[in-house]
């Protein structure tokens, strides 16, 4: 064999998340003489979801786009099929239930060793809880599975027999992309800024962030809620900041291509999230030593630990958080937080790291 041919294999239904900048880059530092890493999204037709992706991320990697109008169409899978079997395709790599359901029935007419990453599960509703229940039962026959937080990897172990295919591999940063601005200085305001970065939709629990936006402004702080996303749940939460009588504090940002000029100018990231994998927008913003406020869900007491950010309990009221981040902030905490948060990321969560332990996984299931 020469180079080991990888495809990558995603859904997407808008510009991407955090799962396609772990993809998109992965080509910049995995060795290209052994590897040979392409993608295959499939969006809904009509949309402009893959031009968004490809704009956003400026990646090398080669793309596949496969444009879909329904839940499992038989021409996306004669479409990945050809993918398959044109580049000669060694291992599929997928990343979301669909996928991995694809996985196993494209293997059926290319073999291939089937590896997937698991990123995390929804389950707000009983389609969603479907898709998980199922997504488990196909762990049993992937060749290996990479978890991007332990939680989830003791989940996937229930659902397998053999635990040394089953893998915890963190997510990680591009740190050239973001160390040659990481040293700028904060803008100097009276206000506190804080910033949400999220899909909006009812498992990132952003209408939380609102809630504690509204005690902040009772308890007298003057702050400002910078919402960059967008989803399903966007009208409701207009609804709730109505509510609320915070309207004029809220700035909707939608999908932000430079969420790096979108860190540094926040004096806080929230991630109100009621599940989570592990969020890249964390070791963002950290990197760029903006100081962090998350839930106590997924990777995120790995990463924070008490001594890098503030951990949140998910089960407290946002009312509570609030008067914990007004503590900090007029203690002014934070800035003991980021030292130490930055000089972790730098040195635990490169994205060379992860390349290498994904590399180590590519081998292995091809021996």
């Amino acid at each position: 064999m020469s180079r080991i041919n990888v495809l990558h294999v995603r859904v997407i239904a808008n510009a991407g998340g955090g799962p396609d900048k772990t993809i998109l880059r992965s080509e910049r530092y995995i060795d290209s003489q052994k590897f040979n890493l392409q993608a295959a999204y499939i969006y809904p037709a009509g949309t402009d979801c893959l031009e968004q992706l490809q704009q956003s991320y400026c990646s090398k990697m080669e793309i596949f786009g496969i444009p879909e109008n329904n839940g499992f169409s038989l021409k996306t899978i004669k479409n990945l099929i050809q993918i398959c079997r044109d580049n000669h395709i060694h291992i599929w790599h997928s990343h979301d239930y669909k996928t991995d359901i694809l996985g196993l029935i494209i293997k059926r007419f290319h073999p291939m060793k089937l590896v997937t990453t698991v990123h995390g599960f929804t389950c707000e509703n009983m389609k969603t809880r479907f898709y998980a229940w199922l997504n488990k039962q196909v762990y049993r026959y992937y060749d290996h599975v990479i978890c991007v937080n332990e939680q989830l990897r003791e989940l996937c172990l229930s659902k397998r027999s053999n635990g040394s295919n089953t893998t915890y591999i963190p997510n990680g940063i591009d740190t050239k992309e973001y160390l040659c601005i990481s040293d700028l200085a904060k803008p100097k305001k009276n206000q506190l800024n804080i910033g949400v970065v999220s899909r909006f939709s009812a498992e990132k629990g952003v209408e939380r962030s609102l809630l504690c936006l509204r005690r902040l402004l009772d308890n007298g702080i003057d702050a400002k809620l910078h919402l960059a996303g967008d989803g399903p749940e966007k009208e409701n939460l207009k609804k709730i900041a109505r509510e609320l009588d915070i309207e004029s504090n809220i700035v909707w940002r939608g999908w932000l291509n430079d969420l790096q000029a979108f860190h540094t100018s926040l004096d806080l990231l929230l991630i109100p999230s009621y599940t989570e994998g592990f969020p890249n927008a964390i070791l963002e913003a950290l990197l760029l030593k903006t100081p962090v406020a998350a839930t106590n869900v997924g990777a995120i007491p790995e990463i924070l630990d008490g001594e890098c950010g503030l951990l949140l309990d998910n089960n407290d009221a946002p009312q509570t958080w609030a008067d914990q981040i007004k503590t900090i902030y007029h203690a002014g905490l934070f800035s003991e937080y980021v030292q130490r948060a930055y000089e972790k990321v730098t040195s635990k969560y490169t994205f060379q790291k992860r390349c290498h332990r994904v590399a180590n996984v590519y081998e292995t299931v091809l021996t």
